[in-house]
């Protein structure tokens, strides 16, 4: 969760973060997060200024979440499958 504290948390004004999961604005405790979820993943893209962090759910392992932080547009996190994840994060790392 080091990356995590280091590079979301600054981002979040109270102890609760909002996220998408198929299209629908959730929401989701800080304390529930760090407690549920562990890193899988982490790249960054120079070029366009964005860092990705992929976080996979212990007990559920087809959940995924991704932030984004990007200079223009700040942190953004959506929830998404395992297998979304792989296609997304495959793809990325396949540009380097």
């Amino acid at each position: 969760m080091d990356k995590f504290e280091a590079y979301v948390l600054p981002y979040l004004v109270n102890s609760y973060f909002r996220y998408l999961a198929d299209g629908e604005a959730k929401s989701m405790s800080v304390e529930y997060f760090q407690k549920s979820f562990t890193s899988i993943a982490a790249t960054e893209l120079i070029n366009s200024g964005q860092r990705y962090f992929y976080y996979q759910n212990k007990e559920t392992l087809e959940l995924v979440m991704r932030f984004r932080i990007s200079q223009a547009g700040g942190l953004s996190a959506t929830m998404m499958r395992f297998s979304d994840f792989e296609k997304q994060f495959c793809h990325k790392t396949d540009k380097k």
